[in-house]
């Protein structure tokens, strides 16, 4: 994973028995150039991983959905905000996008 002199926030891919079926690091870093910087900013860290990845406490956390409460294990990403010391970043679970785009997601192969 190069990093090279690319702005923006760092990807980390972190994934557990699990491959993206493209490359999800560039097809992130182009939706990400198109993103005005002032969007970024504060935005440290972008994870993508998936749900088998998070531990037990973190599958069973739960957040808000657009109507409801759901767990961490459902949802398709989440955001972390910077919080004693530690510096705000975005999960983005891959299996979970995967399947809620079906076939779409021959779309972002580059």
């Amino acid at each position: 994973m190069a990093e090279d002199s690319q702005s923006g926030p760092r990807i980390v891919l972190a994934f557990q028995d699990y491959t993206p079926p493209f490359d999800a690091e560039k097809s992130i870093r182009r939706m990400l150039q198109i993103v005005p910087p002032k969007h970024l900013s504060g935005l440290h860290t972008m994870v993508l991983t998936n749900v088998e990845a998070l531990s037990r406490s973190e599958r069973a956390r739960k957040t808000w959905g657009r109507h409801r409460r759901v767990t961490l294990s459902e949802v398709r990403g989440y955001y972390t905000p910077e919080w004693s010391g530690g510096s705000a970043h975005l999960t983005i679970l891959m299996d979970n996008l995967e399947r809620r785009l079906g076939k779409l997601y021959r779309k972002f192969k580059g």
